[in-house]
Protein backbone atom coordinates (compact mmCIF):
# COMPACT_ATOMS: atom_id res chain seq x y z
CA UNK A 1 0.00 0.00 0.00
CA UNK A 2 1.32 3.54 -1.03
CA UNK A 3 2.14 5.75 1.72
CA UNK A 4 0.25 8.95 1.95
CA UNK A 5 3.65 11.04 2.86
CA UNK A 6 6.23 9.12 1.44
CA UNK A 7 8.23 12.24 0.23
CA UNK A 8 7.99 13.55 4.22
CA UNK A 9 9.39 10.66 5.40
CA UNK A 10 12.56 11.84 3.28
CA UNK A 11 12.74 15.43 4.80
CA UNK A 12 11.94 13.55 8.47
CA UNK A 13 15.00 11.14 7.99
CA UNK A 14 17.52 13.87 6.94
CA UNK A 15 16.04 16.36 9.46
CA UNK A 16 -6.29 10.42 16.56
CA UNK A 17 -8.38 12.28 15.28
CA UNK A 18 -12.24 12.56 15.26
CA UNK A 19 -13.31 9.14 16.89
CA UNK A 20 -15.87 6.94 15.60
CA UNK A 21 -17.55 5.81 11.86
CA UNK A 22 -19.77 8.50 10.50
CA UNK A 23 -20.73 11.93 10.20
CA UNK A 24 -18.24 13.82 12.52
CA UNK A 25 -18.43 17.28 13.05
CA UNK A 26 -15.59 19.45 14.66
CA UNK A 27 -16.88 23.00 16.16
CA UNK A 28 -14.87 25.78 16.03
CA UNK A 29 -12.37 26.08 18.80
CA UNK A 30 -11.85 29.74 19.85
CA UNK A 31 -8.50 29.33 21.45
CA UNK A 32 -5.02 30.19 19.34
CA UNK A 33 -4.13 26.99 16.96
CA UNK A 34 -1.00 25.78 18.44
CA UNK A 35 1.86 23.41 17.38
CA UNK A 36 2.54 20.15 19.25
CA UNK A 37 4.87 20.49 21.73
CA UNK A 38 5.55 22.21 25.07
CA UNK A 39 5.75 25.73 26.38
CA UNK A 40 7.35 27.76 28.34
CA UNK A 41 6.26 27.15 32.04
CA UNK A 42 6.08 31.01 32.58
CA UNK A 43 4.24 31.07 29.55
CA UNK A 44 0.94 31.81 31.34
CA UNK A 45 1.49 35.29 31.78
CA UNK A 46 -1.44 37.44 30.58
CA UNK A 47 -0.60 39.84 27.90
CA UNK A 48 2.76 41.68 27.23
CA UNK A 49 4.34 44.64 29.05
CA UNK A 50 3.91 47.77 27.46
CA UNK A 51 7.73 47.83 27.21
CA UNK A 52 8.33 44.75 26.57
CA UNK A 53 10.58 43.69 23.20
CA UNK A 54 8.72 42.61 20.04
CA UNK A 55 11.23 41.72 17.73
CA UNK A 56 12.94 38.09 17.61
CA UNK A 57 16.55 36.86 16.40
CA UNK A 58 15.76 33.51 15.48
CA UNK A 59 18.86 30.94 14.07
CA UNK A 60 19.02 27.26 12.21
CA UNK A 61 21.40 25.38 10.66
CA UNK A 62 20.74 26.35 6.63
CA UNK A 63 19.25 28.11 4.61
CA UNK A 64 15.98 28.12 2.28
CA UNK A 65 16.22 26.48 -0.92
CA UNK A 66 13.12 28.97 -1.70
CA UNK A 67 9.80 29.89 -0.26
CA UNK A 68 7.63 27.98 -2.24
CA UNK A 69 5.71 25.61 0.89
CA UNK A 70 4.60 23.10 -2.46
CA UNK A 71 8.16 23.32 -3.88
CA UNK A 72 10.26 22.86 -0.77
CA UNK A 73 10.83 20.10 1.39
CA UNK A 74 13.14 21.57 3.34
CA UNK A 75 12.54 22.57 7.04
CA UNK A 76 14.53 25.59 7.23
CA UNK A 77 12.19 27.01 4.30
CA UNK A 78 9.23 25.67 6.22
CA UNK A 79 10.44 27.12 9.10
CA UNK A 80 9.30 30.36 6.77
CA UNK A 81 6.51 29.39 5.31
CA UNK A 82 4.82 27.96 8.10
CA UNK A 83 4.08 31.50 9.41
CA UNK A 84 3.33 33.08 6.16
CA UNK A 85 0.78 30.73 5.08
CA UNK A 86 -1.99 28.79 6.96
CA UNK A 87 -3.42 25.29 6.47
CA UNK A 88 -7.50 24.62 6.67
CA UNK A 89 -5.89 22.65 10.23
CA UNK A 90 -3.05 22.76 12.54
CA UNK A 91 -1.98 20.19 15.09
CA UNK A 92 -2.25 21.28 18.51
CA UNK A 93 0.25 19.57 21.11
CA UNK A 94 -2.00 16.66 22.05
CA UNK A 95 -1.37 15.73 17.75
CA UNK A 96 -5.08 16.83 17.50
CA UNK A 97 -6.71 19.05 14.88
CA UNK A 98 -7.79 22.02 15.80
CA UNK A 99 -9.66 24.81 13.03
CA UNK A 100 -7.68 27.17 10.99
CA UNK A 101 -8.79 28.07 7.67
CA UNK A 102 -11.48 25.75 8.19
CA UNK A 103 -13.81 26.24 11.13
CA UNK A 104 -15.43 22.69 10.88
CA UNK A 105 -15.71 20.07 9.42
CA UNK A 106 -17.98 16.95 8.58
CA UNK A 107 -16.93 13.27 7.44
CA UNK A 108 -19.13 11.60 5.54
CA UNK A 109 -20.01 8.07 6.62
CA UNK A 110 -17.61 5.79 4.21
CA UNK A 111 -14.99 8.10 5.11
CA UNK A 112 -13.97 8.89 1.43
CA UNK A 113 -15.78 12.64 2.05
CA UNK A 114 -14.62 15.70 4.16
CA UNK A 115 -16.07 18.78 4.18
CA UNK A 116 -14.55 21.87 5.61
CA UNK A 117 -16.08 25.31 6.17
CA UNK A 118 -14.12 27.91 5.16
CA UNK A 119 -13.79 30.88 7.55
CA UNK A 120 -15.50 34.21 6.56
CA UNK A 121 -13.34 37.27 6.25
CA UNK A 122 -9.74 36.22 6.25
CA UNK A 123 -7.79 38.33 4.55
CA UNK A 124 -4.64 37.95 2.34
CA UNK A 125 -1.53 39.70 3.22
CA UNK A 126 -2.17 42.35 0.11
CA UNK A 127 -6.30 42.93 1.60
CA UNK A 128 -8.05 40.67 -0.98
CA UNK A 129 -10.60 38.15 0.74
CA UNK A 130 -10.07 34.21 1.25
CA UNK A 131 -12.33 32.44 -1.48
CA UNK A 132 -13.11 28.80 -1.81
CA UNK A 133 -11.61 28.86 -5.10
CA UNK A 134 -8.51 29.49 -3.48
CA UNK A 135 -8.55 26.55 -1.69
CA UNK A 136 -9.88 24.37 -4.69
CA UNK A 137 -6.54 25.83 -6.67
CA UNK A 138 -4.29 24.98 -3.76
CA UNK A 139 -5.73 21.20 -3.94
CA UNK A 140 -5.25 20.87 -7.75
CA UNK A 141 -1.89 22.56 -7.21
CA UNK A 142 -0.75 20.36 -4.48
CA UNK A 143 -1.52 17.84 -6.59
CA UNK A 144 0.19 18.44 -9.62
CA UNK A 145 3.31 20.18 -8.25
CA UNK A 146 6.15 16.71 -7.99
CA UNK A 147 7.32 17.51 -4.34
CA UNK A 148 4.16 18.29 -2.96
CA UNK A 149 1.91 15.77 -4.52
CA UNK A 150 3.01 12.17 -2.47
CA UNK A 151 1.17 14.43 0.40
CA UNK A 152 -2.30 14.85 -1.71
CA UNK A 153 -1.76 11.21 -3.41
CA UNK A 154 -4.79 9.96 -2.14
CA UNK A 155 -7.04 12.36 -2.77
CA UNK A 156 -9.46 12.26 -5.61
CA UNK A 157 -10.99 15.63 -5.95
CA UNK A 158 -11.21 19.37 -4.20
CA UNK A 159 -14.57 20.91 -5.25
CA UNK A 160 -16.32 24.07 -3.48
CA UNK A 161 -19.61 23.67 -1.93
CA UNK A 162 -21.34 27.09 -2.67
CA UNK A 163 -19.29 29.65 -1.62
CA UNK A 164 -18.39 28.99 1.79
CA UNK A 165 -17.27 25.07 1.89
CA UNK A 166 -14.97 22.68 -0.09
CA UNK A 167 -15.74 18.74 0.09
CA UNK A 168 -12.47 16.84 -0.43
CA UNK A 169 -12.98 13.58 -1.57
CA UNK A 170 -10.54 10.91 -1.30
CA UNK A 171 -9.47 8.12 -3.75
CA UNK A 172 -10.84 5.67 -0.98
CA UNK A 173 -11.59 5.57 2.28
CA UNK A 174 -8.36 6.46 4.69
CA UNK A 175 -6.80 6.56 8.10
CA UNK A 176 -8.10 9.82 9.77
CA UNK A 177 -4.69 10.83 11.96
CA UNK A 178 -2.89 10.53 8.58
CA UNK A 179 -5.27 12.83 6.05
CA UNK A 180 -5.41 15.53 9.02
CA UNK A 181 -1.54 15.13 9.23
CA UNK A 182 -1.37 15.65 5.79
CA UNK A 183 -3.62 18.62 6.16
CA UNK A 184 -1.42 20.35 8.43
CA UNK A 185 1.70 19.60 7.30
CA UNK A 186 3.85 23.33 5.78
CA UNK A 187 3.66 22.18 2.20
CA UNK A 188 -0.03 21.88 1.86
CA UNK A 189 -1.27 25.46 2.93
CA UNK A 190 -3.96 27.44 0.90
CA UNK A 191 -2.14 30.15 -1.47
CA UNK A 192 -4.01 32.51 -3.26
CA UNK A 193 -4.93 31.88 -6.06
CA UNK A 194 -4.83 34.79 -8.78
CA UNK A 195 -1.19 36.13 -7.07
CA UNK A 196 -0.16 32.96 -7.74
CA UNK A 197 -0.75 32.78 -11.51
CA UNK A 198 0.56 36.37 -11.74
CA UNK A 199 3.72 35.17 -11.71
CA UNK A 200 6.31 32.26 -12.58
CA UNK A 201 6.92 29.20 -9.99
CA UNK A 202 10.54 30.60 -9.57
CA UNK A 203 9.19 34.22 -8.95
CA UNK A 204 6.51 33.59 -6.64
CA UNK A 205 9.43 31.13 -4.64
CA UNK A 206 11.00 34.33 -3.91
CA UNK A 207 7.96 36.65 -3.13
CA UNK A 208 5.64 34.61 -0.56
CA UNK A 209 2.13 35.78 -0.30
CA UNK A 210 -0.04 33.95 2.42
CA UNK A 211 -3.00 34.45 5.25
CA UNK A 212 -0.59 34.13 7.83
CA UNK A 213 0.27 35.67 11.10
CA UNK A 214 3.49 37.43 9.56
CA UNK A 215 4.19 39.34 6.36
CA UNK A 216 7.40 38.23 3.92
CA UNK A 217 9.54 40.98 4.14
CA UNK A 218 12.85 40.33 2.63
CA UNK A 219 15.49 37.17 2.05
CA UNK A 220 19.14 37.42 1.96
CA UNK A 221 19.67 33.99 0.60
CA UNK A 222 22.11 32.15 2.43
CA UNK A 223 21.92 35.32 5.13
CA UNK A 224 18.48 35.96 7.17
CA UNK A 225 15.15 35.90 5.80
CA UNK A 226 12.53 38.59 7.63
CA UNK A 227 8.87 38.28 8.31
CA UNK A 228 6.72 41.36 10.03
CA UNK A 229 3.37 41.59 11.86
CA UNK A 230 0.20 40.70 9.77
CA UNK A 231 -2.09 43.64 11.27
CA UNK A 232 -4.73 41.87 9.84
CA UNK A 233 -4.61 38.31 10.92
CA UNK A 234 -7.99 36.73 12.01
CA UNK A 235 -7.20 35.80 15.01
CA UNK A 236 -5.55 38.87 16.14
CA UNK A 237 -2.24 41.01 15.47
CA UNK A 238 0.97 38.82 17.12
CA UNK A 239 3.03 39.67 19.65
CA UNK A 240 5.94 40.30 17.97
CA UNK A 241 6.00 42.96 15.03
CA UNK A 242 9.06 41.14 13.43
CA UNK A 243 10.85 38.15 13.22
CA UNK A 244 14.43 37.49 11.75
CA UNK A 245 15.41 33.70 10.80
CA UNK A 246 18.93 33.98 10.71
CA UNK A 247 21.59 30.96 9.17
CA UNK A 248 23.94 29.86 11.24
CA UNK A 249 25.48 26.14 10.63
CA UNK A 250 27.92 25.85 13.01
CA UNK A 251 25.48 24.67 15.81
CA UNK A 252 28.22 25.29 18.68
CA UNK A 253 28.80 28.60 16.71
CA UNK A 254 24.57 29.30 17.46
CA UNK A 255 25.11 28.24 21.18
CA UNK A 256 27.57 30.88 21.81
CA UNK A 257 25.98 33.70 19.83
CA UNK A 258 22.86 33.48 22.05
CA UNK A 259 24.85 33.32 25.03
CA UNK A 260 25.76 36.56 24.17
CA UNK A 261 22.83 37.89 23.02
CA UNK A 262 23.29 38.16 19.40
CA UNK A 263 20.36 35.89 18.45
CA UNK A 264 17.03 35.24 20.62
CA UNK A 265 16.63 31.29 19.85
CA UNK A 266 17.84 28.36 18.02
CA UNK A 267 16.17 25.58 16.51
CA UNK A 268 17.77 22.03 17.65
CA UNK A 269 20.95 23.00 19.26
CA UNK A 270 22.88 19.12 19.48
CA UNK A 271 22.22 16.96 22.25
CA UNK A 272 25.89 17.73 23.68
CA UNK A 273 25.08 21.06 24.04
CA UNK A 274 21.98 20.33 26.12
CA UNK A 275 23.56 20.77 29.65
CA UNK A 276 25.28 23.88 28.63
CA UNK A 277 22.59 25.75 28.00
CA UNK A 278 20.81 24.47 30.70
CA UNK A 279 23.35 25.65 33.23
CA UNK A 280 22.97 29.15 32.25
CA UNK A 281 20.50 31.17 34.42
CA UNK A 282 19.64 33.23 31.19
CA UNK A 283 18.37 30.80 28.89
CA UNK A 284 15.86 27.95 28.84
CA UNK A 285 15.54 24.58 26.56
CA UNK A 286 12.47 23.63 25.72
CA UNK A 287 11.86 19.60 24.30
CA UNK A 288 8.84 17.68 22.97
CA UNK A 289 8.31 14.54 21.65
CA UNK A 290 9.07 14.36 17.89
CA UNK A 291 7.63 11.92 15.08
CA UNK A 292 10.37 9.56 15.02
CA UNK A 293 12.79 6.93 17.17
CA UNK A 294 15.69 5.02 17.66
CA UNK A 295 16.33 1.77 16.83
CA UNK A 296 18.04 -1.65 16.20
CA UNK A 297 17.21 -4.47 13.26
CA UNK A 298 18.73 -8.20 13.62
CA UNK A 299 18.92 -9.41 10.18
CA UNK A 300 16.21 -12.06 10.78
CA UNK A 301 17.34 -13.97 7.93
CA UNK A 302 21.02 -14.93 8.87
CA UNK A 303 21.97 -17.16 11.84
CA UNK A 304 21.74 -16.99 14.18
CA UNK A 305 18.98 -14.39 14.41
CA UNK A 306 16.70 -16.13 12.54
CA UNK A 307 15.75 -17.80 15.40
CA UNK A 308 13.54 -15.58 17.68
CA UNK A 309 14.90 -17.09 20.96
CA UNK A 310 18.11 -15.71 20.12
CA UNK A 311 16.60 -11.86 19.17
CA UNK A 312 14.99 -12.19 22.50
CA UNK A 313 17.61 -13.31 24.61
CA UNK A 314 20.09 -10.67 23.23
CA UNK A 315 17.05 -7.75 23.71
CA UNK A 316 17.69 -8.45 26.98
CA UNK A 317 20.94 -7.57 26.79
CA UNK A 318 20.47 -4.05 25.31
CA UNK A 319 21.35 -1.43 27.64
CA UNK A 320 19.28 1.96 26.41
CA UNK A 321 20.11 3.57 29.42
CA UNK A 322 23.29 3.74 28.20
CA UNK A 323 23.00 4.28 25.04
CA UNK A 324 20.85 7.59 25.79
CA UNK A 325 23.22 8.59 28.26
CA UNK A 326 26.86 7.46 26.58
CA UNK A 327 25.06 7.93 23.08
CA UNK A 328 22.96 10.78 22.90
CA UNK A 329 23.74 12.80 26.03
CA UNK A 330 20.67 11.68 27.38
CA UNK A 331 18.50 13.37 25.15
CA UNK A 332 15.41 11.05 24.24
CA UNK A 333 12.47 8.78 25.87
CA UNK A 334 13.39 5.24 26.16
CA UNK A 335 10.16 3.34 24.74
CA UNK A 336 9.38 -0.74 24.68
CA UNK A 337 7.25 -0.32 21.42
CA UNK A 338 7.08 1.92 18.17
CA UNK A 339 4.74 4.58 19.96
CA UNK A 340 4.10 7.02 22.50
CA UNK A 341 0.94 7.03 24.78
CA UNK A 342 -0.64 10.05 22.83
CA UNK A 343 -0.98 7.80 20.02
CA UNK A 344 -3.91 5.82 18.89
CA UNK A 345 -3.54 2.56 19.82
CA UNK A 346 -0.51 2.77 21.86
CA UNK A 347 -0.27 -0.66 24.15
CA UNK A 348 1.52 -0.61 27.17
CA UNK A 349 0.83 -4.27 27.94
CA UNK A 350 3.34 -5.63 25.59
CA UNK A 351 6.26 -7.96 25.82
CA UNK A 352 9.21 -5.95 27.29
CA UNK A 353 12.90 -6.53 27.49
CA UNK A 354 14.68 -4.76 30.41
CA UNK A 355 18.11 -4.59 30.75
CA UNK A 356 19.10 -8.03 32.17
CA UNK A 357 22.39 -9.42 31.35
CA UNK A 358 21.73 -12.85 33.58
CA UNK A 359 18.51 -13.15 31.73
CA UNK A 360 20.27 -12.85 28.46
CA UNK A 361 22.50 -15.50 29.48
CA UNK A 362 19.92 -17.76 29.96
CA UNK A 363 18.02 -17.38 27.04
CA UNK A 364 21.16 -17.85 25.28
CA UNK A 365 22.24 -21.12 26.78
CA UNK A 366 18.46 -22.33 26.02
CA UNK A 367 18.74 -21.18 22.34
CA UNK A 368 21.63 -23.43 22.21
CA UNK A 369 24.60 -21.00 22.55
CA UNK A 370 25.63 -21.12 25.82
CA UNK A 371 28.61 -18.59 26.57
CA UNK A 372 28.16 -17.18 23.17
CA UNK A 373 29.80 -20.57 21.86
CA UNK A 374 28.76 -20.89 17.70
CA UNK A 375 27.99 -17.62 17.42
CA UNK A 376 29.87 -16.10 14.49
CA UNK A 377 31.75 -12.20 14.76
CA UNK A 378 28.68 -10.17 14.62
CA UNK A 379 28.50 -7.61 12.18
CA UNK A 380 27.38 -3.68 12.82
CA UNK A 381 26.41 -1.71 9.58
CA UNK A 382 25.86 2.24 10.78
CA UNK A 383 26.56 4.78 8.40
CA UNK A 384 26.53 7.99 11.45
CA UNK A 385 28.75 8.73 14.33
CA UNK A 386 25.69 8.76 16.41
CA UNK A 387 24.90 5.19 15.83
CA UNK A 388 28.34 4.07 15.94
CA UNK A 389 28.21 5.01 19.50
CA UNK A 390 25.14 3.50 20.01
CA UNK A 391 26.64 0.21 18.36
CA UNK A 392 29.67 0.34 20.72
CA UNK A 393 27.47 0.38 23.57
CA UNK A 394 25.34 -2.92 22.61
CA UNK A 395 29.36 -4.33 21.40
CA UNK A 396 30.24 -4.21 25.03
CA UNK A 397 26.80 -5.93 25.97
CA UNK A 398 27.73 -8.70 23.21
CA UNK A 399 31.07 -9.26 24.77
CA UNK A 400 29.30 -9.79 28.39
CA UNK A 401 27.69 -12.47 26.46
CA UNK A 402 30.35 -13.94 25.28
CA UNK A 403 29.60 -12.68 21.54
CA UNK A 404 32.64 -10.43 19.54
CA UNK A 405 31.69 -8.19 16.99
CA UNK A 406 32.70 -5.77 14.68
CA UNK A 407 31.58 -2.25 13.79
CA UNK A 408 31.72 -0.85 9.88
CA UNK A 409 30.51 2.50 9.58
CA UNK A 410 30.07 3.80 6.09
CA UNK A 411 29.08 6.01 3.57
CA UNK A 412 25.48 6.25 3.19
CA UNK A 413 25.07 5.85 0.34
CA UNK A 414 27.48 2.24 0.42
CA UNK A 415 24.71 1.72 3.68
CA UNK A 416 21.95 2.02 1.44
CA UNK A 417 23.23 -1.03 -0.79
CA UNK A 418 24.62 -3.34 2.24
CA UNK A 419 21.41 -2.71 3.59
CA UNK A 420 18.97 -3.99 1.02
CA UNK A 421 20.95 -7.01 -0.04
CA UNK A 422 21.04 -7.53 3.95
CA UNK A 423 24.90 -7.31 4.19
CA UNK A 424 24.72 -7.27 7.50
CA UNK A 425 23.99 -8.75 11.11
CA UNK A 426 22.59 -5.80 13.27
CA UNK A 427 21.50 -2.34 12.01
CA UNK A 428 21.54 1.17 14.59
CA UNK A 429 19.34 3.92 12.76
CA UNK A 430 16.05 5.63 13.37
CA UNK A 431 13.05 6.90 11.27
CA UNK A 432 10.79 10.03 10.79
CA UNK A 433 7.51 10.14 9.54
CA UNK A 434 4.68 12.44 9.27
CA UNK A 435 1.48 11.42 11.52
CA UNK A 436 1.41 9.89 14.95
CA UNK A 437 0.01 6.69 13.35
CA UNK A 438 1.11 3.12 13.84
CA UNK A 439 1.21 2.38 10.01
CA UNK A 440 3.34 5.84 9.36
CA UNK A 441 5.45 4.41 12.06
CA UNK A 442 6.69 0.75 11.63
CA UNK A 443 5.13 -0.57 8.92
CA UNK A 444 7.68 0.01 5.97
CA UNK A 445 10.21 -1.56 8.86
CA UNK A 446 8.42 -4.96 9.21
CA UNK A 447 5.72 -5.57 5.81
CA UNK A 448 6.66 -8.29 3.42
CA UNK A 449 6.33 -6.24 0.33
CA UNK A 450 9.62 -3.81 1.81
CA UNK A 451 11.81 -6.56 1.84
CA UNK A 452 14.75 -5.22 -0.23
CA UNK A 453 13.82 -1.85 0.57
CA UNK A 454 13.27 -0.80 3.98
CA UNK A 455 12.40 -4.14 5.54
CA UNK A 456 16.15 -4.24 6.43
CA UNK A 457 15.33 -7.08 8.74
CA UNK A 458 13.78 -9.42 5.87
CA UNK A 459 11.35 -10.11 8.35
CA UNK A 460 7.86 -11.65 7.27
CA UNK A 461 5.29 -12.41 9.40
CA UNK A 462 1.48 -13.00 6.96
CA UNK A 463 -0.52 -12.12 10.40
CA UNK A 464 1.24 -8.10 10.51
CA UNK A 465 0.64 -7.64 6.70
CA UNK A 466 -2.97 -8.82 7.23
CA UNK A 467 -3.64 -6.26 9.92
CA UNK A 468 -2.12 -3.44 8.38
CA UNK A 469 -3.65 -4.44 5.21
CA UNK A 470 -6.85 -4.15 7.15
CA UNK A 471 -6.64 -1.02 9.24
CA UNK A 472 -6.10 0.63 5.75
CA UNK A 473 -10.04 -0.47 4.92
CA UNK A 474 -11.49 0.95 7.57
CA UNK A 475 -11.96 4.28 9.74
CA UNK A 476 -13.51 3.74 12.68
CA UNK A 477 -11.29 4.81 14.98
CA UNK A 478 -11.64 1.88 17.54
CA UNK A 479 -11.18 -0.94 15.22
CA UNK A 480 -7.85 1.00 13.94
CA UNK A 481 -6.96 0.77 17.48
CA UNK A 482 -7.70 -2.86 18.40
CA UNK A 483 -5.36 -3.55 15.17
CA UNK A 484 -2.69 -1.47 16.53
CA UNK A 485 -2.58 -2.85 19.73
CA UNK A 486 -2.01 -6.61 18.23
CA UNK A 487 0.60 -5.37 15.73
CA UNK A 488 2.53 -4.11 18.69
CA UNK A 489 2.16 -7.29 20.77
CA UNK A 490 3.05 -9.46 17.74
CA UNK A 491 6.51 -7.49 16.83
CA UNK A 492 7.64 -7.01 20.59
CA UNK A 493 7.18 -11.35 20.96
CA UNK A 494 9.10 -11.67 17.04
CA UNK A 495 11.60 -8.84 17.72
CA UNK A 496 12.90 -8.42 14.68
CA UNK A 497 12.89 -4.48 15.20
CA UNK A 498 13.64 -3.29 18.98
CA UNK A 499 12.89 0.39 19.82
CA UNK A 500 14.96 2.02 21.38
CA UNK A 501 14.24 5.55 22.13
CA UNK A 502 11.64 8.69 21.04
CA UNK A 503 13.45 11.54 19.55
CA UNK A 504 12.30 15.00 20.59
CA UNK A 505 13.10 18.08 19.22
CA UNK A 506 13.78 21.68 20.94
CA UNK A 507 14.07 25.11 21.34
CA UNK A 508 16.99 26.84 23.13
CA UNK A 509 16.29 30.15 24.20
CA UNK A 510 16.82 33.48 25.82
CA UNK A 511 14.48 33.30 29.33
CA UNK A 512 12.36 35.64 28.99
CA UNK A 513 10.59 34.51 25.95
CA UNK A 514 7.65 33.67 26.16
CA UNK A 515 4.48 31.35 24.25
CA UNK A 516 7.80 28.65 22.87
CA UNK A 517 5.29 25.49 21.52
CA UNK A 518 8.07 23.25 19.49
CA UNK A 519 6.16 21.16 16.87
CA UNK A 520 7.07 17.65 15.61
CA UNK A 521 8.61 18.04 12.79
CA UNK A 522 10.40 21.17 14.49
CA UNK A 523 8.66 24.22 12.21
CA UNK A 524 7.95 26.08 15.30
CA UNK A 525 4.46 28.51 14.77
CA UNK A 526 5.61 31.74 16.16
CA UNK A 527 2.07 32.95 16.52
CA UNK A 528 2.29 32.69 20.85
CA UNK A 529 5.74 33.90 21.26
CA UNK A 530 6.05 36.97 22.70
CA UNK A 531 8.38 38.51 25.52
CA UNK A 532 7.88 39.59 28.77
Amino acid sequence: MKRFTAVLLALVMAVSFASGCGNTSQPSVETTPAAAGEQNDASSDSGTSSTAKDTLMIAHYADAPNLDPMNSLNDCAMRITTNIYDPLIRMDKDFQPVPCLAESWEISDDGKEYTFQIRKGVKWHNGDELTVDDVVFSFERGMQMPTASPNFSKVESCVAVGDSAVKVTLKEPYNQSIVFSCLALPFGPIVNKKYVESMSDEEFGRNPMGTGPFLFKEWQPGVKAVMTENPDYFMGAPALKEITYVVIGDKSAALISLESGDIDAYIDIDAPDYPIAERNPDLVVIDSEALGYDYLVYNTARPPFNDVNVRRALAYAIDKDSIIYGGNGGVGTIIDTFLIPQALGFNDDVKKYPYDVEMAKTLLAEAGYPGGEGIPTIEFLVYMDQYSKYAQIVQESLRELGISSKINLVERAAYQVDMKNGNFDIIMNGIGFAALDLYEAVSELVLTEQIGDLNSSQYSNPRIDELFENSSKTTNQDEIAAIYREIQEILCEDVPVIPIAWRVRNVAANKDLRGIVIDPYSFPFLYDWHWV
